[in-house]
């Protein structure tokens, strides 16, 4: 790509929520370094958060990648990855969040490229139509490598934020954990991208002046929480007091049945392609009940990691001063359980994911928040705990609905048991539906969300029966 700068301007729906910069920089070693800036500002439930991602890419003259580094600040402090190219071949990476570092070194070839792979392809070949290409390529914050799929379509004319112009349409999908991203690009002659939608997100992104960028955001006008909700025609009578419930889930692309997952407290049938029958279950230590499929917990489990600092002395300090006589692993996890329910007095969304330290300080966030603190005092009263992700029960005025949802999970005698601290109530009932489970361990821990994506926006959830 050639040196200089480009601004983008982030829609989601019809409103302006942030901006982004690209600069190209050439390096006295002859180097060139990337980097990209992002900004976007949400209001989730009538609070508002900005999320800054900040995504660095050291490279070769060809493409080459030599080192990375994305920076993002959802919480308190930023979460930074670090990731140099060895001598071995391998892709060493060490990720910062709040003092706690973790490493890996991920598989590298010497073909794969880094965060910017599109642009510079795009660039130093631009798409015809009918052409199809594929490569392989880092996702930032993910830091997983995924491979990118573009197929070029035909020119259209094309609305942009400066007038119309007539573009290269390319359907593109990132796939990344068995789930393939979408995306559409527009493209110009010379490999230029214009517009990105994003289904998935429902987010727009153009290119645009600097001032276009800069100009003020509108997230008052767009609350994310209200767009990403499920509705439901039948409510949960009971709420989470409900000890069995069979929902009936529909994805207009995609199955169900692969999409969530079937364990202690969840059991997933197919019906068709496109459908499958939920069964969730309240789940309780010494329940004589086949507690399903069973993964035992691994060391990971138990360890501390960037996420859930469960050997950070504030951490520590609190968990061991929760019920300190009892010796029963699940009286323990309940009494935390209820004891995070209490500590996070400011109930609120304006952190997107802070981790289990930075809640001990601060006491306050939302699901997540609540996730991790639980996860972190479990393991450090040596109960292996997890997180999961997925929807939970949300009753509102003038509809009923299931919403995006983090809680914990904890290893008790023979069986994983949700527990989710927003709630506090010894245990969950029928309102939690599972997408994915995660102990958040390694150097990219945000990938653990990346199911979330194969429902988000095209599940339909129907209440079958309730008990």
């Amino acid at each position: 790509m050639p040196a200089g700068e480009t601004w983008t301007v982030h829609y989601l729906q019809d409103v302006k929520v942030g901006h982004g910069r690209m600069k190209v920089v050439p390096q006295e070693s002859g180097l060139v370094k990337i980097v990209s800036k992002d900004e976007l500002t949400l209001s989730r439930g009538g609070s508002t958060v900005t999320q800054r991602i900040t995504a660095t890419s050291v490279e070769k003259p060809a493409g080459e990648l030599v080192r990375f580094e994305s920076r993002m600040n959802l919480g308190p402090t930023a979460t930074v990855s670090r990731g140099e190219v060895t001598s071995a071949g391998g892709l060493h990476v060490e990720t910062e969040t709040a003092g706690k570092t973790v490493s890996q070194t991920l598989p590298w070839r010497p073909e794969w490229r880094g965060f910017f792979a599109v642009d510079q392809s795009l660039h130093r070949s631009p798409m015809q139509p009918g052409e199809t290409r594929t490569l392989r390529a880092l996702q930032p914050v993910l830091n997983q490598v995924g491979e990118v799929r573009m197929t070029a379509r035909d020119y259209e004319e094309t609305p942009l934020l400066l007038g119309t112009r007539r573009l290269l349409r390319i359907d593109a999908a990132v796939a990344l954990a068995d789930f393939p991203f979408e995306m559409t690009l527009w493209t110009d002659k010379e490999g230029r991208t214009w517009k990105t939608f994003t289904p998935q997100l429902k987010q727009t992104s153009y290119r645009a002046t600097e001032e276009l960028a800069l100009s003020e955001n509108e997230a008052a006008n767009y609350d994310l929480f209200a767009d990403i909700t499920v509705p439901i025609q039948t409510p949960l009578t009971d709420g989470h007091d409900t000890r069995r419930v069979v929902y009936r889930a529909k994805l207009q692309n995609g199955d169900p049945a692969e999409a969530f997952v079937s364990g202690a407290s969840q059991a997933v049938r197919s019906i068709d392609e496109h459908t499958a029958e939920i069964t969730v279950r309240a789940v309780r230590p010494g329940q004589p009940a086949d507690p399903g499929e069973v993964t035992p917990p691994t060391d990971e489990d138990l360890a501390a990691n960037s996420l859930i600092q469960s050997d950070d002395p504030q951490v520590i300090d609190l968990a061991k001063n929760v019920a300190r006589e009892e010796r029963d692993p699940w009286k323990i996890a309940v009494t935390l359980e209820r004891f995070v329910k209490g500590a996070i007095t400011e109930k609120n969304f304006s952190q997107a994911f802070a981790t289990a330290a930075e809640v001990a300080e601060t006491r306050e966030g939302d699901c997540t928040e609540h996730a991790v603190l639980l996860a972190a005092l479990c393991r450090a009263r040596g109960i292996p705990a997890r997180g999961a992700m997925g929807l939970v029960y949300f009753p509102q005025a003038n509809r009923a609905g299931f919403a995006y949802h983090m809680w914990t999970e904890v290893w008790i005698e023979d069986r994983w048991i949700p527990l989710d601290a927003t709630l506090g109530r010894g245990g969950i009932g029928g309102g939690h539906l599972k997408l994915a489970h995660s102990n958040l361990e390694g150097a990219g821990p945000f990938a653990a969300f990346l199911p979330v994506f194969k429902v988000l926006g095209q599940l339909e959830l129907e209440v079958v029966e309730q008990e």
